[in-house]
């Protein structure tokens, strides 16, 4: 059993480590497209650059798919920064912090969630086997990986959607002035 807890552990480990990953990229994926963004908001508000000001309707009704494509990625990269946890409502198990604010959902009482939390901590502390509560960390936090590249890879692909209709945007604008 010692192994399969070095694994488990490293597994969370990993997972933990993923996660990271996940939300620097998504942070600086963000960034990035609040700045176009800021630079198009920027240009709008000077009054030197519209999308009222291109010649071709056509063109003009492209360039808003192209930045209704861009506001979908800024919004998927923001789900996936939005915090997601975890709590299945059993107290008689410790796997992380949602387990341990469960007990505070029912009193503020400090007294009595001291006494319920510790009474937990104990019993999970004496546990003999902690395969369950590291492969509910590995799943748990494995899962909040998984949709948080899913929301980057819908960002990504929205953008990339954005860059196409821009493209062809000031394409058809070139062609018909």
């Amino acid at each position: 059993m010692e192994g399969v807890s070095r694994l488990a552990e490293s597994l969370v480990t990993e997972a933990r480590q993923e996660l990271a990953q996940a939300e620097a990229k998504a942070v600086w994926l963000l960034s990035a497209a609040v700045i176009a963004l800021g630079a198009v908001i920027s240009g709008a508000e000077s009054g030197s650059w519209s999308p009222s000001t291109m010649h071709s309707i056509l063109a003009e009704g492209v360039l808003w798919m192209s930045l209704a494509a861009s506001a979908a990625g800024i919004y998927w990269l923001a789900m996936s920064l939005l915090p997601r946890f975890r709590n299945d409502g059993n107290r008689e198990k410790l796997a992380y912090f949602g387990h341990a604010a469960a007990f505070g959902f029912d009193t503020s009482d400090r007294t009595v969630i001291r006494a319920n939390l510790g009474a937990a901590l104990v019993r999970a502390a004496t546990q003999t086997d902690n395969i369950d509560r590291l492969a509910d960390r590995v799943f748990d936090i494995s899962t909040i990986v998984l949709a948080k590249y899913r929301r980057i890879r819908k960002a990504i692909q929205a953008f990339g959607i954005s860059a196409v209709l821009l493209a062809l945007s000031m394409g058809i604008e070139a062609l018909l002035q």
